[in-house]
């Protein structure tokens, strides 16, 4: 029997919906990252501005350098206007993307 392959929305809604266990926010936002990459993009602008959803957001950011470097240039420019940007700042200055670190190097000027 082959099981049914769960979408990119339907991870981001058990993420930006379930609170209990605390846990299983945390667990989807990582699913949705690790199995869809860019697939993911619409819900990860919404997470890195919103407050929120700030752990949904350190899980975006910790694994940007997973996600094409357009879209991880895309994400990094939203969570540098969104509520945790100095967190963004010290975790995405060692990024993979030479574009992501040339947006953290104008945006310290």
């Amino acid at each position: 029997m082959q099981s049914a392959k769960i979408s990119v929305s339907q991870w981001a809604e058990v993420a930006e919906r379930v609170e209990i266990p605390p846990w299983v926010p945390i667990r989807a936002a990582i699913c949705v990252v690790e199995l869809y990459g860019e697939e993911g993009l619409p819900a990860y602008l919404r997470w890195v501005a919103a407050p929120q959803w700030l752990g949904l957001s350190r899980v975006v950011v910790e694994r940007i350098d997973i996600l094409p470097e357009d879209a991880a240039l895309s994400v990094a420019k939203a969570a540098l206007n969104g509520p945790d940007e100095e967190y963004v700042m010290r975790r995405l200055k060692n990024s993979a993307h030479p574009a992501v670190q040339q947006l953290l190097s104008a945006a310290a000027y």
